[in-house]
């Protein structure tokens, strides 16, 4: 039991959603690709569909989207009665959209190397003062200004989705005033 002082020291992670009597209950949520390191920054809390519940968001900074060795990924998950079911998730299902998938949006680093989802948050509020979330993703190896320079996006919740971090301009909505309302 995990209210037990005696057996918390030490949690054995292969429990989660084994079946067996000493079953922890959870979501394990894996990788989409060999190298990708999903999981290397988490966070819960934010609201970037506008919906009543809470969304989470997983880096995968070692990702190789579209060609771009390392430029990494950003996965948001929105409310989703699946997860809470338990289980595991493979992050490939993660789209835009319903269906068999896992709604929610999948952001790309611009450019190799620049390990998109090395730091994600929600909650900064730095756009502007609103009750919608905000995300905040890192990627420390953008080279917009210099070698490994970085860069640091803060992105509006409450429905303005874009899917390739150079498609974000400098208010935090799609370049070119284009939206996706969910």
């Amino acid at each position: 039991s995990l209210s037990d002082p005696a057996t918390t020291d030490m949690i054995d992670l292969s429990r989660v959603n084994n079946g067996g009597a000493d079953e922890i209950r959870g979501v394990v949520l894996l990788g989409d690709e060999l190298g990708d390191r999903a999981g290397f920054a988490v966070a819960g809390g934010g609201l970037m569909n506008a919906g009543a519940a809470q969304d989470i968001v997983i880096g995968a900074p070692g990702a190789n989207p579209e060609g771009r060795s390392d430029a990494g990924r950003a996965y948001v998950l929105f409310e989703n009665p699946s997860l809470y079911a338990g289980g595991t998730v493979d992050l490939s299902q993660v789209a835009n959209g319903a269906g068999n998938q896992l709604e929610g949006i999948v952001y790309i680093g611009e450019a190799a190397g620049d390990e998109l989802g090395y730091s994600v948050s929600f909650g900064c509020d730095v756009i502007n003062v609103s009750t919608n979330g905000e995300l905040g993703l890192g990627a420390p190896g953008n080279d917009t200004y210099g070698l490994d320079a970085g860069a640091s996006y803060f992105l509006e919740g409450g429905g303005f989705l874009t899917r390739d971090i150079a498609e974000v301009n400098e208010t935090g909505r799609p370049k070119g005033g284009h939206t996706n309302s969910w």
